[in-house]
């Protein structure tokens, strides 16, 4: 960021600011780990997923639950949310762990995550006409940009979701 300005190229303040998250992205993107959770060695250090990485997980999410019709979706998500994961976060080989420990998340904390939480937002949304919907995106995007590229529903349940490949 400083070296555009010093160098005498016009930038944008929106330039700027995607420079200066990039720079954050890059200096805090690993996640210093106490357990790995492959083969259960100590001290294996795990990357937060990149925004990338956790949108196609949501669209992937998506496109499964329309393609089965959201039965078999649930049925698949019960199985693995023990393991810290949803059926594209599986496929994509991302994993929810619990922030403070490093270890997957539990049953209870992806229940919360991937059905309390977003039929709360949905009942709100129907309540404001849209509004809570359009409000909980952006802070979602917002809250990712943040140190340790949590969402606020990650801050809330006490979550970060990893990269294992």
């Amino acid at each position: 960021m400083v070296t555009l300005a010093r160098r005498g190229i016009r930038v944008t303040g929106l330039e700027l600011l995607v420079e200066r998250i990039n720079q954050r992205v890059i200096t805090e993107y690993s996640l210093p780990m106490t357990q790995d959770l492959t083969n259960n060695s100590p001290d294996m250090n795990l990357r937060y997923a990149s925004f990338q990485h956790r949108l196609g997980g949501i669209v992937l999410d998506a496109t499964l639950m329309i393609i089965t019709l959201g039965i078999g979706w649930l049925i698949w998500s019960f199985i693995v949310w023990g393991e810290g994961q949803t059926p594209a976060k599986k496929i994509l080989k991302l994993r929810t762990i619990n922030f403070t420990n490093g270890r997957p998340a539990t049953w209870g904390h992806m229940g919360i995550r991937e059905m309390l939480v977003p039929m709360s937002v949905s009942i709100a949304s129907t309540v404001t006409g849209g509004v809570a919907s359009i409000a909980w995106i952006i802070i979602e995007i917002v809250f990712y940009f943040t140190k340790d590229q949590r969402t606020f529903r990650d801050y809330w349940v006490k979550t970060a979701v990893v990269n294992e490949s």
